[in-house]
């Protein structure tokens, strides 16, 4: 089973696939292999991931802070688009996931801009604010949303995301 976008009807979704679906070998193998996870639902759809990466690169993205990285397929999609030098700083609770992340960015040649923080995002970006807001050049006020909203009950336990 894998995911797709949510709200979107079956003729609409295929119509997507068949006309704009770029995913890579190695980032279907990765769905493949997440997939047989029970937990498999966390993981962005494929067209997801593509927009994500199409988002980083119009955007001219340099950093990226990722709340939630599960087994890394949003992650690979972000950094192999974003301007270099640049990161992708990967928040995640979960060494089983994110050794399977580790492994796929690796055979995806981004394991040199994706930087794991294994500890809750909010204990990351609070023991790191001065790094962080130098490194992404972005005003306090978006760092405190960061901190503040987090989206993730895994990587964020005092807050639920369901």
């Amino acid at each position: 089973m894998t995911n797709r976008t949510i709200q979107m009807n079956d003729t609409l979704y295929q119509y997507l696939l068949n006309t704009s679906s770029r995913e890579s070998p190695l980032l279907a193998q990765l769905r493949d292999e997440t997939a047989k996870d029970p937990m498999a639902r966390m993981q962005i759809g494929h067209e997801q991931g593509q927009f994500m990466g199409l988002l980083s690169k119009l955007m001219g993205a340099r950093n990226i802070i990722e709340v939630g990285t599960f087994t890394g397929y949003s992650s690979i999609c972000m950094a192999q688009n974003i301007i270099r030098p640049g990161s992708v700083i990967c928040c995640d609770v979960s060494k089983e996931w994110t050794d399977i992340a580790q492994k796929y960015w690796r055979e995806a040649g981004v394991a040199d801009v994706c930087e794991l923080h294994l500890a809750p995002a909010l204990d990351t970006l609070r023991e790191k604010p001065a790094v962080l807001i130098w490194r992404l050049s972005m005003p306090i006020k978006k760092i405190m949303m960061v901190i503040m909203k987090p989206v993730c009950a895994c990587c964020a336990p005092a807050v639920c995301c369901s």
